[in-house]
């Protein structure tokens, strides 16, 4: 059930700003109107939270990539928070410069390293004496040029290949645009070089060192992030104060049942209060409270990040129900199914004090048992065939039930998506065109039937009967026959529901799919065992690749095609446009931990 939303406006006075947000806060009914007004401390503030935010998630990389584990701190101080991230930050900041200042040192020690281990103060020696050197590097052809001049002497120091790394000496002059040469910088000392790397991973690992110590405070740093991120809130939340002099203006929303909470705080507060139902096609917050049943699928919809309308329908039980049946049939056996159901028994187990992880676990365990009964249903462990009902197992007529049932589905689903609509527009027209659109949902089942399954199955009589009816209720109530763009529209919804009736045989086909890959591996794993019992191993290590393969494509199959049939065709036909934004109210996350 979508809860209904009040637009409330808040009259205060100017001398009492800082008071009704904090009170508000403290409320924690009421989402504010945001806008794209920013001020600077709301700028500054945002800036700090994004800070203390990467710092901390950057912390977090480090004690994953160090194989350290966080330790829980037993308090949480913002005080000692705040100095923490500041000294963290500079261990990062110093830890990325060294990084890079290491990294490019050790680029260039390899760069010449060609050359091998020179001492660049007898080199420099030699110059100031006469001894013209160029250390080149080319091919085996230039060194041979070079070779072949007069009054010079080469000597190859390396090679790699094609590549000659070599040094020319001469008593006279040397002109470098002569040969490949390498000009090298005032401090390629490879000896200086490598003393001052060293040095740098020295003080690398002693900055790493710290950083680890650092991690026990990791506790306050969060606290920290989390404080400004209030201070954030609270200062956007001013920015929307609207000034009309002494008085102050706040806009926002609050669910109707939270109106009497409001009510007596505007009373103690001495506030006053403005509210009325949103307006038609206003962008409205959207509060859904599901009934204990339609709850689990919830966290499929945080995972998508979708939300209804304000103005449309909470098809959540509905959604349930069948993205369960799509997604049993989609990765189709009962093995597969086991692989998923005792890691989320377990997890049950393991986390029950965790009530983060109640309805996705809970979500799984739906999801991991009607694997399990589609898998037994159809006879198929690990892609092994045994048992089930013979409508889903003997390979004449498995096919042609599958289909069968996925066209009823079809019909299902889109039927009662057309009927809910009907009775949550509570409207006589939308009511009759509604059930008109079931007629010809009905006459798309009978007609895919005829085309793709068998021709002679129905009388033609039904298809026509269910049709004719069905678009006259359409056409007479579900159609504006004043609005060009609602006439035009009208032939392809009809083809649109064609389709979508259509789109429901991928469930078959995807499962299909699923079942041979299984099989395929299957058969690939036992020819290799096959082969000698040296390869017994090598080829339950193919079955395992294939099944883990299979799971894997599975699970995308779930997301591209499961979700599709409920967010897209089923949506459609029962009103849902997804375009909801989720309620948000003003509040006090921090009401237990320290404040400043």
């Amino acid at each position: 059930m979508i809860v209904a939303m009040k637009k409330v406006t808040l009259l205060i006075l100017d001398e009492d700003k800082e008071s009704v947000l904090t009170c508000l806060r403290d409320l924690g009914v009421m989402q504010i109107d945001q806008t794209s007004q920013v001020s600077v401390t709301s700028a500054t503030a945002r800036e700090q939270y994004e800070q203390a935010k990467r710092t901390v998630s950057a912390l977090q990389s480090f004690a994953k990539s160090e194989g350290v584990e966080i330790p829980a701190a037993e308090q949480k101080s913002r005080h000692d928070g705040a100095a923490a991230l500041e000294e963290a930050q500079k261990h990062l900041d110093d830890a990325q410069m060294l990084s890079s200042e290491i990294a490019a040192l050790k680029q260039r020690i390899d760069d010449i390293s060609v050359w091998g281990d020179f001492d660049r103060k007898q080199f420099d020696d030699l110059k100031n004496k006469g001894v013209n050197i160029l250390l080149c590097r080319g091919t085996v052809s230039d060194f041979e040029a070079a070779k072949a001049k007069e009054n010079v002497d080469c000597v190859i120091v390396s090679q790699v290949k094609k590549s000659v790394a070599f040094a020319v000496l001469s008593l006279d002059k040397l002109d470098a645009k002569e040969y490949p040469a390498v000009k090298l910088a005032a401090d390629d000392d490879p000896r200086e070089l490598k003393k001052r790397l060293a040095e740098l991973e020295e003080k690398f690992e002693s900055n790493r060192k710290e950083a680890v110590a650092l991690l026990s405070k990791i506790g306050d740093m969060t606290s920290e992030m989390e404080f400004r991120a209030e201070e954030l809130e609270f200062s956007r939340a001013y920015d929307e104060l609207a000034d009309h002099g002494r008085l102050i203006t706040l806009s926002g929303y609050v669910p109707a049942p939270e109106m009497d909470k409001l009510k007596a705080a505007a009373v103690e507060q001495g506030w006053g209060v403005v509210f009325d139902d949103p307006a038609p096609g206003e962008s409205v917050p959207v509060l859904v409270k599901p009934s204990k049943f339609s709850r689990v699928i919830r966290p499929l919809f945080d995972f998508l990040g979708i939300e209804p309308g304000y103005e449309e329908t909470d098809a959540s039980p509905v959604i349930l129900i069948f993205f369960t049946i799509f997604y049993a049939m989609i990765v189709g056996d009962a093995g597969y199914g086991l692989l998923f159901l005792l890691p989320t028994l377990a997890g049950m187990y393991l986390l029950r004090n965790k009530p983060a992880a109640k309805l996705p676990l809970r979500l799984m365990l739906i999801l991991s048992c009607a694997t399990v009964i589609w898998g037994v249903l159809c006879g198929s462990y690990f892609g092994v065939t045994w048992g089930g009902l013979k409508c889903l197992t003997d390979s004449a007529v498995k096919d042609k039930s599958m289909q069968i049932f996925c066209f009823m589905l079809a019909i299902a689903q889109l039927s009662v998506g057309r009927i809910w609509k009907a009775f949550a527009d509570k409207n006589i027209r939308s009511i009759i065109s509604n059930f008109g659109w079931v007629l010809v949902i009905c006459g798309n089942f009978f007609l895919t039937y005829q085309l793709l399954i068998d021709a002679n199955r129905f009388p033609p009589s039904i298809m026509a009967v269910l049709y004719s009816v069905g678009l006259v209720m359409v056409a007479l109530t579900g159609v504006d026959w004043k609005n060009p763009a609602d006439i035009f529209q009208f032939p392809f919804s009809i083809i649109g529901s064609f389709t979508d009736v259509l789109s429901y045989i991928r469930l078959f086909a995807v499962g299909m799919a699923g079942a041979c890959i299984a099989q395929s591996f299957n058969g690939m794993g036992m020819d290799v065992a096959k082969a000698s019992p040296w390869f017994i191993v090598f080829g339950v290590l193919v079955m395992v690749f294939g099944h883990l393969l299979n799971l894997a494509l599975a699970m995308m199959s779930v997301l591209v095609h499961a979700v599709r049939l409920n967010t897209l065709e089923f949506s459609n036909h029962v009103g849902l446009t997804w375009s909801g934004q989720k309620y948000t109210p003003f509040k006090n996350n921090n009401q237990n931990k320290e404040g400043k």
